[in-house]
């Protein structure tokens, strides 16, 4: 009776040792690093996308958006790592912060201040599918697809690549064949589907 209660009270005192250890080790490993971004005016700016890049390892990053007071937060941050903070907010020049060093505790905040982008941006060229004009004078909608979209699709042409793809683009395989190029048609039904929905 007295050696299982022994036995009783070593395992109970060392699973306290570890649950002591495992919540140590915890508490450190949740970091806390928290920062503002403003524009150059000093106004702070909500829904920047910012983004964590671990430094020894681009592969371990992780994204936050701004609060309405222009804060954001990341707690998953590994604890003696360095980093990158990247701000990135549409029609404002993306920032970076490197060099950011995380600690256990008393992490500096971090302050990031956007520029907006010059009117050189709106001298950019679009190509659009019946010639070019420059991007200040597009006024319908503009998609584009990158190569690493249709990478890994098993597919026969180019064509069903693009199905499902972009909005708006309805692609009509004549006779089912693999090869048969489809009729493709934006946005409008062609007036023979028009004619036939009945509207009541």
């Amino acid at each position: 009776m007295k050696i299982e209660l022994k036995r009783h009270r070593f395992r109970s005192v060392f699973l306290l040792l570890l649950l002591g250890t495992w919540l140590q080790g915890w508490a450190q490993s949740a970091t806390i690093v928290t920062g503002t971004v403003r524009d150059q005016t000093g106004a702070v700016m909500p829904n920047v996308t910012v983004t964590a890049i671990n430094e020894s390892d681009s592969t371990l990053q992780t994204s936050t958006v701004t609060n309405e007071k222009g804060v954001f937060g990341f707690t998953q941050l590994v604890t003696g790592a360095t980093y990158r903070f990247k701000a990135t907010y549409i029609g404002y020049q993306a920032q970076a912060i490197d060099n950011y060093k995380v600690k256990a505790a008393d992490n500096v905040p971090v302050a990031i201040e956007l520029s907006s982008t010059s009117n050189a941006a709106l001298e950019e060229v679009i190509v659009v599918g019946y010639g070019t004009q420059k991007r200040e004078n597009a006024t319908g909608a503009v998609d584009q697809i990158s190569s690493k979209s249709l990478e890994n699709r098993p597919v026969t042409n180019l064509t069903q690549g693009l199905q499902g793809m972009l909005p708006n683009l309805n692609l009509k395989m004549m006779d089912g064949k693999p090869t048969q190029s489809p009729s493709y048609n934006i946005r409008v039904l062609p007036l023979s589907a028009r004619a036939a929905v009945h509207w009541y």
